[in-house]
């Protein structure tokens, strides 16, 4: 975490959801695949309870976003933090960052995004309608000049509702590619890569340290745990891994863990499933779910062992 902390640039606000550039001021935010989690709606219902008792909170430093970004991208507007209080100034881009080329990468915060996205859905979709009619070369001077104040007005709206704080890490000269040549392990040179302990950054960096979380329906637990298995880590480090995903499922109330724990104990039926779920369609199918395995496989009939193994 001493480590991880020095990679960090600062915190900024910036507007999310309905825009993938920080509404034209900055990069093109690419999406991480290194432990990539589908939208849950079970999460994005909780942050709709959590801000319906407790407002939005997404000025804090502890409910911060994670973005990979390149030092040069950002001219100011930083702040460091204090976990206790808001910051409410917006990270300021630099010419670099509007380039065609420029990106950044989210690293932690999608359903955040998401939430934001479908709260200002209308307003993000008045926005662009209006930044397409004012290049439409047919309009008189009058009805471009009333055009371009209603794209004022509606970004001036979206850049203070629609934003959330983020915390930038600095990803050197691989920002648009970091995901992607960790999870293919091509090579890297990048500034938080270079470090001796760059796979636990990366872990922490997006959160891949923390279990499945029990909000997460029981297909979700064991898609997640499936994504977490893919690090590089050794037969014990798995184990441990494994034992502790199924320990808190079993901690449940209700015990909706039983499911999968089920299904990642029996050792055969899981690495099938673990094989299975890297076939994109299997993995979203919503008919291939833990509870109709659970319900309707028994492993003695089918001859899935029931030894724990990996």
């Amino acid at each position: 975490m001493k480590e991880l902390s020095g990679y960090s640039l600062g915190y900024g606000l910036m507007t999310v959801g309905g825009t993938v550039n920080d509404l034209g001021e900055g990069p093109t935010m690419m999406k991480r695949v290194f432990n990539s989690r589908p939208i849950n709606p079970g999460t994005i219902s909780k942050i709709k309870q959590n801000v319906a008792s407790h407002g939005l909170l997404s000025h804090f430093p502890a409910n911060a976003i994670s973005i990979g970004v390149k030092k040069e991208y950002i001219q100011g507007g930083l702040e460091t933090a204090k976990m206790d209080e808001p910051i409410n100034k917006h990270v300021v881009w630099s010419n670099a960052a509007k380039e065609q080329e420029a990106t950044m990468t989210l690293l932690n915060g999608n359903h955040r995004a998401t939430f934001i996205e479908q709260k200002f859905a209308q307003e993000f979709f008045n926005y662009h309608k209006a930044r397409t009619l004012a290049r439409d070369a047919s309009l008189t001077p009058r009805e471009k000049a009333e055009t371009l104040e209603q794209v004022e007005v509606i970004g001036n709206f979206l850049r203070n509702n629609a934003c959330w704080l983020a915390q930038f890490f600095d990803m050197g000269e691989a920002s648009s590619q970091l995901v992607y040549a960790y999870a293919n392990e091509m090579s890297r040179s990048d500034a938080i890569e270079a470090s001796p302990q760059r796979k636990l950054l990366l872990h922490e960096i997006t959160s891949n340290i923390i279990l499945p979380a029990k909000e997460d329906t029981d297909t979700d637990k064991v898609h997640s745990l499936v994504r977490l298995l893919k690090a590089d880590m050794s037969s014990k480090e798995r184990k441990k891994l494994i034992s502790s995903c199924v320990a808190q499922w079993m901690e449940i109330r209700g015990g909706s863990g039983a499911r999968p724990a089920w299904a990642v104990t029996y050792g055969r039926l899981f690495e099938f499933l673990a094989d299975l779920y890297r076939i994109e369609e299997f993995e979203v199918s919503k008919n291939l779910t833990i509870s109709s395995l659970y319900a309707n496989w028994n492993p003695f009939l089918t001859g899935v062992g029931t030894e724990y193994r990996l």
